[in-house]
């Protein structure tokens, strides 16, 4: 074999273990060049890229799965702790009573989530006066829903949620913090 053709078997060869190592070790390459498969065995790369899709859809769901709660402990839970039982004059509990109500709601949470909430509100006997802010600048539809199915889970509910085209409609709907406020009111009948 002339050095030449040596050189690029070699180096095929190196590229096709380099790709096989990125998918043994999680770093997904899905640009395999078609001329290093035959150097690296195609039954072999193919039982390889085969396992590390599985893999990968396995892993892929307990992640969704799990988003929502990494979202929540990341983000609420500085306020509303880990339990969603709030903080004391800061953020109120998630869970309680007043949930029953706001929960049965498919709209409420959601919009808290998009809208924000302002403005005095009563939970489990204690007042809070304070600013809830929006969270659709920060986070798209699939985030804010994960994070509210994960919040519904703290409540016991978990017939509640919401498709895609209602977080669609409800972000494009007018609203604001201190609206979000009166929707609550309603909701629990509070004047």
């Amino acid at each position: 074999m002339p050095v030449q053709q040596q050189r690029t078997r070699e180096a095929g060869l190196s590229a096709g273990r380099a790709q096989r190592h990125q998918l043994v070790h999680g770093q997904h390459q899905l640009d395999v060049p078609l001329h290093h498969v035959s150097d690296c065995g195609v039954g072999m790369m193919l039982v390889r890229s085969l396992f590390a899709c599985a893999l990968a859809g396995i892993l892929g769901s307990a992640y969704a799965q799990s988003s929502g709660q990494a979202l929540f402990e990341a983000h609420c839970a500085p306020c509303h702790q880990n339990d969603g039982s709030g903080t004391v004059g800061l953020a109120p509990a998630l869970t309680g009573e007043h949930w029953a109500v706001l929960g049965a709601n498919s709209k409420y949470l959601p919009t808290v989530l998009l809208k924000g909430l302002a403005g005095r509100i009563e939970v489990n006997g204690q007042n809070f006066s304070g600013n809830m802010p929006s969270f659709a600048a920060q986070w798209d539809d699939t985030n804010l829903a994960a994070i509210a199915q994960y919040v519904r889970g703290l409540q016991g509910n978990t017939t509640v949620s919401n498709t895609p085209q209602e977080w669609a409609d409800l972000r494009q709907s007018t609203g604001s913090p201190p609206q979000t406020r009166l929707m609550r009111l309603g909701l629990l009948g509070a004047k």
